[in-house]
């Protein structure tokens, strides 16, 4: 349906028997969200993973103790549950989508688990960690630095350049700003097979701009 479906996580992570997150949580295709303080710790009531298929779970996290709210009366007042860490991402998804309609659900769901605190390390207690929705934004913002390229395309991990671009030096970075590989194209090609799904940046020694990689 091009839908971006976000739930929240539970808040059964106190039980001695089931602190695991549940329906509709774990539902393939939807972003669960489970709850971290001011600090960026878990809330000890936050349903951890992994689901009942050895998914990681939640996917990312967001405040839930002490959370902003507005009471039926209109006063600023606060809460606690991922009933409201949920609604945060939410939020913030409905801005991205707004900012970039062009990307699908599932290039939403790459950027917001790349952008995290804890990409590289996720774990069954916040998952990915904290996204940066700031981040995401600088990144795609970047329109004359960063483009698309019917020229390059990817095929099975491989990145295939022009013809032009045999033995081009060449970096790609993650959304992050990290450097995840370096070197130089062998034939028109850079294997690129190890990377994780996701989108990347890929730039090249000769050219002053940057390409945009989706890897499926």
């Amino acid at each position: 349906k091009g839908m971006v479906v976000v739930t929240s996580a539970g808040n059964s992570g106190r039980s001695t028997v089931h602190p695991y997150i549940a329906a509709p949580a774990d539902a393939l295709g939807s972003l669960s969200i489970g709850s971290v303080d001011a600090s960026m710790q878990r809330s000890v009531f936050s349903s951890v993973g992994p689901t009942f298929d050895g998914r990681i779970a939640p996917d990312i996290v967001a405040q839930g103790t002490a959370t902003a709210l507005i009471d039926e009366n209109g006063l600023v007042t606060t809460g606690n549950g991922t009933s409201f860490s949920a609604p945060v991402i939410s939020g913030a998804i409905a801005c991205l989508m707004q900012a970039f309609p062009d990307l699908t659900p599932v290039q939403i769901y790459d950027l917001v688990r790349q952008s995290a605190s804890q990409a590289a390390t996720p774990d069954n207690q916040i998952g990915y960690g904290v996204p940066d929705f700031g981040q995401i934004l600088t990144t795609l913002s970047s329109e004359n630095d960063l483009v698309e390229n019917t020229s390059i395309y990817i095929r099975d991990g491989i990145i295939n350049l022009p013809s032009s671009n045999d033995e081009q030096e060449f970096q790609i970075f993650a959304l992050s700003g990290q450097l995840v590989q370096s070197g130089c194209s062998v034939n028109n090609q850079i294997d690129a097979t190890f990377l994780k799904s996701g989108i990347y940046c890929l730039r090249l020694r000769s050219e002053e701009r940057a390409y945009k990689i989706v890897m499926n």
